[in-house]
């Protein structure tokens, strides 16, 4: 099981804020129209966006594409998210993008985990999954209350930490529930790490193939500074280490190669 690689765009372009929504707490979603398509981005990959004048991009993994319009799901963190949060309606941005590699879509009965601002990818791929009539499941954890229709989440299974919407407790909680009741074939995730890393144990336990979308801070975005290396395994010889770089060589990844921390 490989992660797709697809061509790399890595000219700078502009697009235009449409809309920009707080859909929970800290949490938004960025809608753009951008100045050339994205048409080859696929679930998985990422736009790089200049915040204000600060010397480092802010990587986003792509919730949505369709021809020159595309959308994220962020978190205000720190100084870049938090000049994201302030552009109306109008407002031009600068990205660099579509990056990194891409989920490999299969034919089988799917388990889609996103948590946070993890569900981007999710949501990206379950709008691919609906076009090719693969079936899936698709659960979406957050802290807190989330609003499903500025979200673009309608149809997920909803767990909230505090049970204010949807489900209540960790999502791990739900995944091997949801495995055996949906006879699930293949598992995608992103999100926070311990979840990702949860499900990856999970995954080998049962044997299912599981891909997971790494998100974590990338100062180059294109491979050069090695800044975001993390250690994996060869599965066929689990003590043969491997440093890759997420931006590089991913974010998307065999789950069950990752040497989670």
């Amino acid at each position: 099981m490989n992660a797709t690689m697809t061509k790399q765009v890595k000219k700078a372009t502009l697009a235009t804020v449409t809309a920009n929504h707080k859909v929970s707490h800290n949490t938004y979603r960025l809608c753009v129209e951008s100045e050339k398509d994205l048409i080859e981005s696929q679930p998985g990959q990422f736009v790089s966006i200049l915040c204000n004048k600060l010397v480092v991009r802010r990587p986003f993994s792509v919730a949505f594409a369709q021809g020159n319009y595309f959308e994220i799901i962020y978190k205000v963190r720190g100084e870049g998210t938090k000049y994201i949060e302030n552009l109306k309606k109008g407002a031009q941005i600068n990205f660099i993008g579509p990056l990194g590699s891409a989920f490999c879509i299969e034919n089988k009965k799917s388990l889609l985990i996103g948590g946070g601002v993890g569900i981007g990818p999710m949501m990206f791929l379950a709008q691919r999954f609906k076009g090719q009539n693969i079936p899936y499941t698709f659960l979406a954890g957050f802290h807190s209350n989330i609003n499903t229709g500025l979200a673009g989440i309608p149809e997920a299974v909803l767990i909230t930490d505090d049970g204010t919407s949807g489900k209540k407790g960790s999502i791990v909680d739900y995944i091997k529930e949801y495995i055996e009741k949906d006879k699930v074939e293949k598992i995608y995730t992103c999100g926070p790490e311990p979840v990702m890393k949860k499900a990856s144990v999970i995954a080998e336990e049962m044997d299912i193939c599981i891909e997971v979308a790494i998100e974590r801070f990338f100062a180059c975005s294109v491979g050069v500074c090695m800044g975001c290396s993390i250690d994996t395994k060869d599965v066929e010889n689990p003590e043969t280490l491997i440093k890759k770089r997420i931006c590089k060589h991913g974010p998307v990844f065999d789950g069950r190669t990752i040497i989670w921390e």
